[in-house]
């Protein structure tokens, strides 16, 4: 780590030493011996494939699987979100593309708008989604599940995963956002999201810090998600 991060990293981890000690077991970082032996001492890494091997390695090199987690999950979210909306921002900002936009006249977002929304969605970033993101590991833990297991699951075991938390995750998605009409939910919570007339890729995670919390629905998920994990495992 650079001497500015391990700075931090000190400060709070005197912190979390003095007011959570039980948190600062968790970010506890522990050099490459040790680390692999923890998490990989009855792995064969030399037989895994390249992307086995670099997933290991990571986790490794990072000296503590919730902050290798957390850090990888997190500067992916951000990304995808960020990398996704930008291009769609320049576009609009080209004259030549206006024919094709399907909103005229006052249906443009200003400058200020977009400033806005960015600083907006920043905060819900590093305020309610980052620490949902960092408490993926140790709950997935809970749950017997291993963000650093190598040699992965077999294909066949990923896309049914993937497929059941697909549909899962856009079930609840859609009837916790349908409820967040509800009267009092909108004018409270959800008027929030609905600031922009006009909307953008940008806007998709403006919302209510409440909304936020509530759309991630943690216990919900969670709670399908270790049946449902376990029942696969058991095949």
């Amino acid at each position: 780590m650079s001497s500015t991060v391990s700075t931090a990293y000190a400060v709070a981890m005197n912190f979390l030493s003095k007011y959570a000690p039980v948190a600062a077991e968790q970010f506890a970082i522990t050099n490459v011996t040790e680390t692999q032996n923890a998490l990989f001492g009855d792995v064969d890494l030399p037989n895994l494939n390249c992307l086995e091997r670099a997933w290991a390695s990571y986790y490794i090199h990072m000296g503590n699987a919730v902050l290798a987690t957390g850090l990888m999950s997190f500067v992916l979210h951000e990304f995808v979100y960020f990398g996704r909306a930008i291009p769609w921002l320049v576009i609009d900002a080209m004259p030549y593309f206006q024919t094709w936009k399907l909103q005229h006249q006052n249906k443009h977002v200003t400058k200020e708008q977009i400033w806005n929304c960015t600083k907006v969605v920043l905060l819900t970033h590093f305020t309610c989604e980052g620490p949902l993101i960092w408490l993926f590991h140790p709950i997935c833990c809970y749950f017997g599940m291993a963000t650093y297991e190598v040699p992965f699951s077999p294909i066949w075991l990923m896309a049914a995963q993937i497929a059941f938390f697909f549909v899962f995750e856009d079930m609840f998605h859609y009837w916790a956002h349908r409820g967040l009409h509800y009267g009092p939910l909108y004018r409270h919570i959800h008027k929030v999201h609905h600031e922009f007339s006009a909307p953008i890729g940008l806007a998709a995670e403006y919302a209510h810090p409440l909304e936020v919390m509530i759309l991630r629905g943690c216990i919900t998920c969670l709670s399908g998600l270790r049946k449902f994990y376990g029942c696969m495992k058991a095949l």
